[in-house]
């Protein structure tokens, strides 16, 4: 059903409400993420570029050593549990951008 005459749309409503209700700090730290995952997925196809028929396994072996150095990090003042799902949820989110990468150069061999 539309929204009433001049009313905005429910989809506008829902995120008003939902950036209105979010802290400035996490905004930033949200806006940070977003432009870090651009930079680094733009890093990794360049980088794919460079090694030629050895890109997936080099792709593969960088992201195998970030997931292994993310599990090594050390957060002080923060319960145990709690780091666990911090690091688990950063992996996830590194997994992502690997993910993205991969079909970026997928997509861009096809266009070569």
């Amino acid at each position: 059903m539309p929204a009433p005459f001049g009313a905005p749309p429910k989809s506008q409503i829902f995120a008003e409400t939902q950036m209105a209700d979010v802290d400035p700090q996490k905004k930033v730290m949200g806006m940070c993420l977003l432009v870090t995952q651009d930079a680094l997925t733009r890093c990794l196809v360049q980088l794919s570029k460079t090694k030629g028929d050895q890109r997936s396994e080099w792709l593969l072996e960088f992201e195998n050593e970030l997931v292994r150095d993310a599990k090594d990090i050390v957060t002080e003042g923060v319960p145990m549990n709690d780091e666990l799902v911090l690091v688990e949820s950063a992996i996830k989110y590194l997994k992502f951008i690997f993910d993205g990468a991969r079909r970026e150069i997928a997509e861009k061999s096809k266009d070569e």
